[in-house]
């Protein structure tokens, strides 16, 4: 088994969604052969066999230890959904298992320092303080989105950057603090047993996410996979990229998402409220896992599941985003939290159903489709992608 993790890793193929299924799937099949194995050698011991009739019965024959480690180093190690794509991706592909080391290392040095640094501040300290990092965030992310800074802007950028960075692990673990307690009183402690022991912890890191790749069958609304990569690849990068996978024959779309659910998650911080949405929503991605809902995605990880899968996390995370602002920031505010954050695009309207903007496109695109008319749906999906930016 772990001759095949490190064969995933060396061949980098666990940066895609169904290497990391069948990596995990892996680990469950060896998991229960063990345990059978236990229960056979325990409680159903084979007679003894003498060490002549052992070496007659063995002579000629291939260990049976040899032939599962070459089996799961080549079914893990040298595994790829499409060869193809993963040429057109190499070398830009999100190092998982490099960050995934290097987070777990971080949270452990940090680990009894930080439990000591919040129980130190009141409520109101670290509500506080988390409101300031909040607000060194938009200032930070309103500089940078000049295009030309003048040398005092630059200077303040710095100083906002270092400001940020100096309590950006505090305010981790107290916006953590914060959603476990709340989480605890809706009732939700582990999702292993029925005991009180919180598991999984909510672990997250303030930072961009890598940007997400999805490969979609261009004949049928269906998603092939969905592949991690670098988020400082380049505007020219990522149209290479889906130019080259759109001519295998499949469609290709890149987009930077706000939240991945690795472990520790990875959060990219915005606007407050917002922020603790994507928190709680990656936090049940990893609860889900160890569920009925996350088992199931083992033996096949469909479309269906995935878009069940979604719908929990994001009601989930919108429920307890609401309680944990409600219990500690709605005081700092005089109005809704919601009307802090500037309009991004000024055609923005508040009658605007983007529900229904979403049926009406899947509906209309599943009939161009029907009838074959695949260069007419992808023409339409690129005009509805951008009336949808056009309303923020």
């Amino acid at each position: 088994m772990f001759l095949g993790g490190v064969g995933v890793f060396l061949n980098n193929t666990i940066q895609n969604s169904e290497g990391m299924f069948l990596f995990f799937k892996a680990i469950i099949w060896m998991l229960l052969a063990l345990f059978v194995r236990f229960i056979k050698k325990t409680y159903l011991p084979k007679k003894k066999i003498s060490k002549n009739t052992r070496k007659k019965s063995t002579k000629g024959g291939v260990p049976m230890k040899i032939i599962s480690i070459v089996l799961i180093f080549g079914m893990l190690g040298f595994y790829s959904p499409n060869t193809a794509i993963s040429q057109v991706v190499r070398g830009k592909k999100f190092n998982t298992f490099t960050w995934e080391v290097k987070a777990l290392l971080s949270e452990l040095a940090n680990l009894l320092t930080s439990s000591k640094t919040i129980k130190s501040k009141t409520q109101y300290e670290q509500t506080s303080l988390a409101l300031e990092y909040f607000d060194l965030i938009q200032s930070e992310q309103s500089l940078t989105a000049k295009i030309n800074l003048t040398e005092a802007e630059e200077l303040e950028l710095k100083k906002i950057r270092n400001g940020r960075i100096k309590i950006q692990k505090e305010v981790e673990d107290i916006i953590s603090n914060q959603i476990k307690i709340v989480i605890r009183d809706y009732g939700i402690y582990n999702s292993l047993n029925k005991t009180r022991i919180f598991f999984p912890p909510v672990i997250f890191k303030f930072q961009l996410p890598p940007k997400l790749l999805t490969i979609s069958h261009r004949d049928r609304l269906e998603l092939k996979t969905t592949l991690l990569l670098n988020s400082g690849i380049t505007p020219e990068e990522i149209e290479e990229i889906e130019t080259r996978i759109a001519q295998l024959g499949y469609s290709a779309y890149i987009r930077q998402s706000t939240g991945l659910s690795l472990f520790p998650t990875v959060v990219y911080p915005t606007s407050l409220k917002r922020t603790l949405r994507t928190i709680a929503h990656e936090w049940m991605h990893t609860y889900i896992v160890f569920r009925p809902l996350g088992i199931t995605r083992f033996p096949k990880n469909t479309n269906e599941r995935q878009t069940i899968e979604e719908t929990v996390a994001t009601i989930f995370g919108d429920e307890i985003a609401d309680e944990v602002w409600d219990r500690f920031y709605a005081t700092h505010f005089p109005i809704a939290p919601d009307t802090q954050t500037p309009v991004q695009n000024g055609n923005n309207q508040n009658n605007f159903d983007y529900t229904a903007f979403l049926i009406e496109t899947r509906q209309k695109v599943e009939i161009l489709l029907q009838n074959k008319k695949i260069q007419e749906a992808e023409k339409y999906m690129n005009q509805r992608r951008d009336e949808l930016e056009q309303n923020g």
